[in-house]
Order: C-alpha cells, then structure tokens, then sequence
C-alpha cells in the first residue's frame, strides 16, 4: 500500500483531475485485487588444467535465484521476495581444496485494513539474511529484522486514474471515440492499467503489451 510514497502522488494526481474538469473523484477509485510473481535462475561453470603434467584440475561453479510473489487487494496486501546464491571453486595449485559460499536473503512485507471501507490499517514486514563467505569454516549469525505499526488513513496511489483520464481525452482528440468515456468505464480502465505487473508476469516481459492492450480495448469498444 505504499504509505509514505503515496500520498503525494495522490495529490498530484488530484490536481489533475481537477483541472479536466470531470466529476470523478479519487475517492471513487479502487484498485483491483491482483497477484503477480516471477521468478529467475542463472548459473555458470568453467574449469582449467594447471599443465598436462598435472592433474589437479581447478573450476569455478555457481548459481543463483530468485523468486517474487505480491498480492494486492484493498483490505489486504502482501509481498515476498527471495534471493539465493551459491559458489564454490577450487584452484590448479597441488593441494588446493574446493571453497564454497552461500547467501539466502528473504524480504516480506504486509498491510491489512481493520474493515475493507475503514481507514485503520496495520502494518508488518521481517527481513533475513544468512550468509557463509568462501574460506570460513561455518556460516554467520543468522540477521532477523521485524517491524510492526499502525496506521490511519487511507493510501491508495491512483496515478493510473489521471493516466486513463489523459488517454481519454487522446482518445476525443485523436477520433478514436466519438466521446468521452463514462466515468465507470474510466475505472475500469484505470484498473487495467494498474495490473501492467499482472499482465508482465503471466505473458512475459515482451508478449505480456498484447494482452494488456487487447484488455484495455474492451473498454472502448
């Protein structure tokens, strides 16, 4: 829900549709529930002989991940991110031993509204990190880190509002429709445009922009 970022968003975005002189309002705005994740894999590998009057052979081996998972909706959001890496390498030298490393680091995050209407929200998050550097012999400490609050008000960012309000107006002038949207079409089509995230992660980073359009395109049609 982004409480400190956006509250001046919304105000710009209020400025803004004051100025198009349309009887929407912000309040009237709700984003939509939605849920998106990703995930990545990358790794690499490479060895190298000393001499061929050796046969100590050394390589250098490593991986590393990461997966995010968010889930937005107006009494309820929450986030999870996860990063993972490992190493391990041994030289050419007679006698050398393999040196690994690892780092798994795990961030979440969570807002709840006390009622879907109210404006009392609470708040929590914890953050873990837990690391073996290459040449020691265990690893370190995990690190923990929590917070928890409370809040009161509400912190819808609804800049995707002014955005389909400007592509409405493109719309008349440009003679794509022979009017301006109703103001339920428009947060409809607001809605759309804010699960750009949702469309990216179901279709892809390049396939996903066919999809998002074809959705917007209902709303005119």
């Amino acid at each position: 829900m982004q409480s400190h970022a956006s509250m001046g968003l919304t105000l710009l975005a209020s400025l803004a549709l004051a100025g198009s002189g349309r009887s929407i309002s912000l309040t009237d705005y709700r984003f939509p529930t939605s849920t998106t994740q990703q995930a990545y894999l990358n790794g690499s590998f490479n060895s190298s002989g000393n001499s061929q009057d050796s046969l100590q052979v050394g390589y250098n081996l490593g991986g590393s991940g990461t997966y995010w998972l968010a889930l937005r909706s107006l009494p309820f959001s929450y986030d999870i991110t996860g990063e993972a890496s490992y190493s391990t390498s041994k030289g050419t030298a007679d006698g050398a031993k393999a040196e690994d490393a690892w780092n798994v680091n795990v961030n979440t995050t969570m807002d709840k509204y006390l009622r879907d209407e109210g404006r009392t929200f609470v708040y929590g998050g914890a953050a873990i990190d837990f690391r073996k550097l290459a040449g020691e012999d265990a690893a370190d400490d995990p690190r923990v880190d929590l917070e928890a609050g409370a809040g009161l008000g509400r912190t819808i960012n609804a800049t995707v509002l002014k955005v389909a309000v400007r592509m409405n107006e493109d719309f008349v002038k440009y003679g794509v429709t022979t009017g301006s949207l109703p103001d339920s079409a428009l947060l409809e089509l607001a809605a759309i445009i804010d699960r750009e995230d949702e469309f990216r992660s179901t279709y892809g980073a390049i396939e996903y922009r066919k999809y998002w359009y074809e959705e917007m395109e209902r709303i005119l049609i």
